[in-house]
């Protein structure tokens, strides 16, 4: 009866690690986005970055970081996506809502962001960023943005980064870094890190083809493509 109790913990065991920490690095590998977890320091979870290559210009990724009607196209799971407070040409306040799986809830299920997101560019490099902070420690806005939906909780924490960076003959390096604190207890936390690790493969490949969209290839007068440095 023990060999048999240790033989079933030992399948659990393999198949929790395969399909929460293996599995996904080979599905990302040959869909040709990457997946890597990064520590930070007196943070409770991992920072994840996904990263690929892809055909497009910093314009049309500025373009459509700029169109919040489409952030429900390409960041997996955010079910809703509000532009509260242009502060600027590049900056304001955005409200993102995301559905959460199930085992990672703890009373309501789905997650609310308040979030101040900007563009800034790289003057030498010509390396665009997309920054998303949260500011939901802030109790003035959270007072003055929070949804009055029922059936909604505000995530402990979220960092987002999306960074565009030219490379040769047309190409851009794309990454996206995702820290996400859901507010779980932390006995979740590989499944916290699994499931944020779906977030980030699957918004990559959603953006690689939202991204190709005709709306979004005209110039943007806000940023620099990195072949004009030649001319």
């Amino acid at each position: 009866m023990v060999s048999k109790k240790v033989n079933c913990l030992g399948i659990f065991l393999f198949l929790f690690f395969y399909t929460t920490l293996i599995l996904p690095q080979e599905i990302s590998k040959r869909n040709l986005v990457t997946i890597r977890n990064e520590p930070i320091d007196s943070l409770d979870y991992n920072k994840i970055i996904a990263e690929t290559t892809l055909e497009t210009s910093l314009s049309s990724f500025v373009n459509l970081v700029f169109d919040t009607t489409a952030f429900t196209e390409w960041l997996y799971n955010c079910r809703e996506a509000h532009l509260l407070e242009r502060t600027s040409p590049t900056s304001a306040y955005y409200l993102f809502i995301y559905k959460s799986k199930r085992i990672l809830s703890i009373g309501p299920a789905d997650r609310y962001i308040i979030s101040y997101a900007y563009v800034q560019q790289d003057t030498l490099t010509k390396t665009v960023e997309f920054i998303a902070r949260d500011v939901g420690g802030d109790q003035t806005l959270v007072e003055a943005y929070a949804p009055e939906q029922d059936n909604l909780v505000q995530a402990e924490f979220f960092d987002a980064v999306w960074r565009f960076t030219p490379l040769p003959e047309g190409e851009v390096k794309a990454e996206y870094e995702l820290y996400v604190d859901p507010g779980v207890p932390k006995i979740l936390s590989p499944f916290v890190e699994g499931y944020v690790k779906e977030i980030a493969r699957k918004s990559m490949m959603m953006l690689k083809e939202v991204i190709q969209k005709d709306k979004y290839q005209s110039p943007n007068p806000l940023v620099e493509e990195a072949d004009r440095l030649s001319n």
